[in-house]
């Protein structure tokens, strides 16, 4: 069975630029939010706040928590997955049930304050935006998912060298 690598953290802690790499070396790529837009866009929704505002919130979770668990059966008949951004401690529970939680690796990636000013800055983001991104984060789990992962990075090295680290990891856990 191919196997789940699950990249999350706060915001501007370098998950966006780590899954790049591991695109590049074969894994497929999911991000819950995203497979939940594009579903909701083909039913008639511009966004997930108009669904949620529609069907209520955890309508919209329990449907994205559904969805991301069909599309990581779908791309695991292929290739390893990336789940990124994931901060749902519930989705986290419903895929190690689904996959078993031996097929999984989480990561969780942590950055200084110094490196977050300057992603934000690149993003043209404020620090209470991504704070409040934050808060959103671990009302849902996230701290809870980072207390359970089995890997902690401290995102200070070159993208290249952190996904290498991050692989060998990935390989011993595996064995």
């Amino acid at each position: 069975m191919n196997k789940i690598m699950i990249l999350t953290g706060y915001s501007a802690t370098g998950k966006s630029t780590l899954t790049k790499q591991f695109e590049k070396q074969g894994f497929g790529v999911l991000h819950p939010t995203a497979v939940l837009l594009e579903y909701l866009r083909t039913i008639g929704y511009d966004s997930t706040d108009e669904y949620y505002h529609d069907k209520g919130k955890e309508n919209g979770f329990e449907l994205r928590r559904q969805l991301t668990i069909k599309k990581v059966n779908q791309l695991l008949q292929s290739k390893n997955v990336i789940i990124e951004g994931l901060y749902d401690s519930k989705l986290l529970s419903r895929l190690s049930r689904t996959f078993g939680r031996k097929n999984i690796f989480v990561v969780g990636l942590s950055a200084n304050q110094q490196f977050k000013l300057m992603t934000l800055r690149r993003r043209q983001e404020s620090q209470k935006e991504a704070l409040d991104k934050d808060r959103i984060k671990d009302k849902h789990g996230l701290s809870t998912i980072l207390g359970k992962a089995d890997l902690i990075v401290d995102v200070t090295k070159t993208p290249s060298s952190m996904a290498n680290h991050v692989l060998n990891h990935y390989k011993r856990y595996f064995k």
